[in-house]
C-alpha cells in the first residue's frame, strides 16, 4: 500500500514539475531586440521557441534592412546568410 502511495505522490510531483516547466516556457519572449550600436534603433533581433534560439537577424550597416540571418536548430547555430555588399541580396552562405 505504501508503494502505491509513493508512486501516486511521485506521479503528482512529476505532473506539477511538468506543468511548471510548461508555464515557464510560455513566459519566455519570442523575440528580443537589441540596439548594439547605441543609436536608439534595434539592429539585432533574436527569435526564440520557448528557451531555444531559432534565428538571429542583423542590420550591420544601419540602413534598416537585414544584412545577416543566422539560423539555429535545437538552440545550436547551424548556418548563416549574409549580404556582404549591402545590395539587398544574400551573397554569402555558411554552414557550421
Amino acid at each position: 500500500c505504501k508503494g502505491k502511495q509513493m508512486k501516486k505522490v511521485s506521479f503528482i510531483v512529476f505532473l506539477g514539475l511538468l506543468t511548471a516547466a510548461a508555464a515557464m516556457a510560455q513566459n519566455f519572449p519570442k523575440e528580443i531586440a537589441h540596439d548594439t550600436n547605441k543609436d536608439g534603433r534595434p539592429d539585432r533581433w533574436e527569435h526564440f521557441n520557448g528557451t531555444k534560439l531559432e534565428k538571429i537577424e542583423i542590420d550591420n550597416n544601419r540602413d534598416g534592412k537585414l544584412d545577416e540571418v543566422v539560423y539555429a536548430e535545437n538552440g545550436v547555430i547551424v548556418r548563416s546568410e549574409k549580404d556582404t555588399d549591402f545590395d539587398g541580396l544574400m551573397d554569402q552562405w555558411l554552414k557550421y
